[in-house]
């Protein structure tokens, strides 16, 4: 082998040695830029669910926020309507108390008729006279 083909091959070597080098450099470069980019990326969609996150939770909170409002507001109208139906069935007692005394009223009074009416029965049997034994059952 001459020191030309020496020369050649150790130039051919260096060149090869050269490019393997810029190549595996750029790749490196390539792969470190991406994971930059990546990283960048991840950083990016990560505070895009976040917030994405953050505004359905806000969302959330605010339609159970007008949930429970309404479903307050709905337990406060049932409670008023509760109240009136038992101020209603206190004025039904009222009522009822009032028929009752007016019941017992009418029955003093029905008494008192009969007894009018048998005192008057009695009266007119002693204007009649004596009955024979077989019409005193007649009253």
């Amino acid at each position: 082998m001459t020191v030309d083909a020496a020369q050649a091959i150790i130039a051919l070597v260096a060149l090869f040695v050269t490019f393997a080098s810029l190549i595996l450099g750029g790749t490196k470069w390539m792969i470190v830029r991406m994971e930059q980019r990546m990283d960048r990326r991840f950083v990016d969609s990560e505070t895009r669910w976040d917030a994405r996150f953050a505004r359905a939770e806000e969302r959330w909170e605010a339609r159970f926020a007008r949930s429970e409002s309404r479903l307050t507001e709905r337990f406060e109208q049932i409670d008023k309507r509760f109240e009136q139906v038992d101020k209603r069935f206190e004025q039904v007692d009222k009522r009822f108390e009032q028929v009752d005394h007016r019941l017992v009223a009418l029955d003093e009074e029905i008494r008192g008729v009969h007894d009018s009416l048998s005192d008057v029965k009695v009266a007119l049997a002693r204007l009649e006279g004596p009955h024979p034994p077989f019409l005193i059952a007649r009253g």
